[in-house]
C-alpha cells in the first residue's frame, strides 16, 4: 500500500507524451518535494506536541510554498516549477545563512543546489543564469559578513 501512493507521488505530473529526460527531472522534482514535505510534516507534529505555536506557523507557511511546486506540476508547467523551487531554495538558504552567520554552513547547500541546478536543467542558457544567481547569492552573503554582523549568530 505504501509503495503505491509513493510510485503516485512520485510520477505525480508525468504524462505518457512527456520526453524521457523530462519524465527523470520531474520525477527527481517529485522525491525532493516529498522529502521536504515529509520533514514539514515532522516538524508540524513535533511542534504541536510541545505547542510552539510560531514554528508552527512558520513550518506550515513553508509546507504551503513548496507545495505549490507539485501545483504548477500538477498543471504541466514543469519548467516553471524547477525554476520556482531552486529559485525558494536560494533564497532560504541565503536568508538563513544572512540571518545565522558562517557558522551555519551553507557552503554546502549552495554547492548541492549548484549541482541539482546541472541535474534538472537540460538548456545550458537556464544552468548559467541559475547558477550565477547561486554565486550571487552566495557573494552577497559573504559581502554581508564582511561589514555587518549576523542577527542571530550568538
Amino acid at each position: 500500500m505504501l509503495k503505491k501512493w509513493y510510485h503516485k507521488i512520485i510520477h505525480f505530473g508525468v504524462k505518457t507524451s512527456t520526453d524521457v529526460s523530462e519524465k527523470s527531472n520531474i520525477i527527481l522534482l517529485n522525491q525532493i518535494g516529498l522529502t521536504v514535505a515529509l520533514f514539514c510534516i515532522y516538524n508540524l507534529l513535533e511542534n504541536f506536541i510541545f505547542q510552539d505555536w510560531n514554528a508552527i506557523y512558520v513550518v506550515s507557511t513553508f509546507f504551503a510554498i513548496f507545495s505549490f511546486t507539485f501545483v504548477l506540476i500538477y498543471f504541466q508547467k514543469i519548467t516553471f516549477a524547477k525554476y520556482y523551487f531552486t529559485i525558494l531554495c536560494i533564497s532560504i538558504i541565503t536568508a538563513l545563512y544572512i540571518l545565522y552567520g558562517p557558522e551555519l554552513g551553507a557552503q554546502s547547500a549552495y554547492l548541492m543546489l549548484a549541482v541539482f541546478v546541472l541535474f534538472i536543467f537540460n538548456h545550458l542558457k537556464y544552468q548559467l543564469l541559475l547558477l550565477g544567481f547561486i554565486l550571487s547569492c552566495y557573494l552577497s552573503a559573504q559581502y554581508y559578513f564582511s561589514h555587518y554582523d549576523s542577527i542571530f549568530a550568538h
